[in-house]
């Protein structure tokens, strides 16, 4: 436990670093959003543990978004779970943000047990679930799974409205009409510029991802940013525009004293996140890693290379990205014995730890 006038240990700062992600994954409110600079600001080892923290979060994936592409890993989150309980494994610490997240996070697991390595491959890939639909005004909506979506085009207005799901949406500029997107109660408009809304049960989400747009109530017009918000992202997020690199997230009915919005930064790696079901992934099940390596090497422009033979055939389990071999190899440097030689921009070696 750290106490006033000690020096913080690696691991009590890893685990504060861990639970600021988690929170941050919810939204933060604005004391929170206070406090949790002054903690960052305060040392700078806080600081890059928190970025090291936010970019393995980034790479494991929801499970709710795992389970969106497809039942067939469905079936394999299920039985790694029941493995788990017959067999001891080396599991990444990430997992631990896990229990304050507001949703399941996707798995890594290693096991070092080495075993003689199947003939035929053992991992699935994923072909990314999203699609492209280019509208009457060449704004470009990318959706995603079996989210829905209609659109009415008047000379007066463009307008969207996100049925079920998620989409991102990429804008094109036309200053005479508003691009408008409804979702639920809430009403996001923009003029030219790129935002994420996602249309949940009990919440919708709306990230920023390049200009501004403005966030209200549908039926009143009343800003869901209130009084009490605005000014703490500062000017952007004014009279209810939410400039580039923010988010917010609206629980509740109408904009009301019962409504619960939350404002937050979002970090690159954030939007990374929260738009990573645009792209594939490779499903491993007691893969062995020189074959992990294979897959993720047809993948990523970024190549992985096993530097020892002896680490062909430990075994991995879980959903990754397939175009972040980067991000599988420091999830694998931080759980296990293993470590990254980063040879040049294309290529990391990958050795067992002295």
């Amino acid at each position: 436990m750290y106490r006033s006038g000690e020096k913080e240990s690696d691991r009590e700062i890893a685990t504060a670093a861990a639970q600021w992600v988690a929170r941050r994954d919810r939204g933060l409110t604005p004391a929170e959003a206070t406090a949790f600079e002054d903690w960052r600001s305060a040392d700078s080892r806080r600081a890059a543990t928190f970025a090291r923290t936010s970019e393995e979060w980034r790479d494991l994936d929801s499970l709710a978004d795992i389970l969106s592409l497809g039942h067939e890993a469905d079936i394999l989150i299920e039985r790694a779970r029941l493995r788990r309980r017959r067999q001891k494994i080396i599991r990444f610490h990430v997992l631990t943000l896990a229990t304050a997240a507001m949703v399941a996070i996707g798995f890594l697991r290693w096991s070092g047990v080495t075993t003689r390595q199947p003939e035929s491959a053992t991992f699935r890939v994923l072909a990314k679930t999203s699609r492209e639909i280019i509208l009457p005004d060449g704004s470009v909506v990318t959706v995603n799974g079996a989210s829905r979506i209609t659109s009415t085009f008047t000379p007066q207005e463009r307008r969207v409205h996100l049925l079920d799901g998620e989409a991102s949406f990429d804008v094109a500029k036309d200053p005479t009409r508003e691009f408008c997107v409804v979702a639920g109660t809430v009403m996001v408009r923009a003029i030219g510029t790129a935002f994420n809304v996602r249309l949940g049960s009990d919440a919708v989400q709306v990230l920023v991802t390049e200009g501004k747009v403005g966030v209200s109530d549908q039926l009143s017009g009343a800003s869901l940013l209130p009084a009490s918000h605005r000014g703490n992202l500062g000017a952007e997020s004014e009279d209810g525009v939410l400039g580039a690199g923010h988010q917010l997230v609206i629980k509740g009915g109408p904009a009301n004293e019962k409504s619960d919005v939350r404002l937050s930064a979002a970090t690159p790696s954030d939007i990374e996140q929260a738009t990573a079901w645009q792209a594939a992934r490779l499903v491993f099940d007691e893969t062995p890693l020189d074959q992990v390596v294979a897959a993720f090497n047809r993948y990523s422009e970024h190549k992985l290379a096993l530097g020892e033979p002896s680490l062909r055939s430990r075994k991995i389990t879980g959903v990754f990205r397939a175009d972040n071999s980067e991000g599988f190899a420091r999830l694998l440097v931080a759980g296990a014995d293993v470590m990254a030689v980063r040879k040049s921009d294309a290529l990391s070696v990958l050795v067992a730890r002295p």
